[in-house]
């Protein structure tokens, strides 16, 4: 029996003006680690229920709160940096990341696979949870 013991935890944001960023501990003025979420014995259920718990925050995240997803947080234009890869993804199963005027949408459709609402959480590194 091992004593290893794998933990979810729940990563802060910090809010400012523009938007909603994942905090850094080690930047001054940020909340540090957030909850634990759950403990587990197995790396394997650990990874499962973490990405369980990262879908769930992505179907229900506005999209337009959080960056990097958005440069420009007042119009909610998405980033350059990864307009083209979200866009490819998204037109993938049908969808658009912008709307007809060019804006952000709002939040992820609910039809996309849940494979898909974790590549999306990766690529913009909007992952709510993490395993430790």
């Amino acid at each position: 029996m091992s004593n290893i013991k794998y933990v979810i935890r729940q990563r802060n944001f910090f809010y400012n003006d523009e938007g909603q960023y994942l905090t850094d501990p080690e930047f001054d003025g940020c909340e540090g680690y957030g909850d634990i979420e759950q403990v587990e014995d197995s790396l394997l259920l650990a990874q499962q229920h973490c990405e369980i718990k990262n879908v769930q925050f992505m179907r229900n995240a506005e999209l337009s709160m959080y960056c990097p997803p958005c440069e420009n947080h007042t119009h909610n234009h998405p980033s350059d940096e990864f307009k083209a890869e979200l866009e490819e993804l998204l037109q993938g199963y049908g969808h658009h990341l912008c709307t007809l005027d060019g804006s952000l949408i709002a939040k992820l459709p609910s039809d996309l696979p849940d494979e898909a609402v974790l590549k999306f959480a990766k690529i913009v590194n909007i992952l709510a949870y993490e395993v430790l």
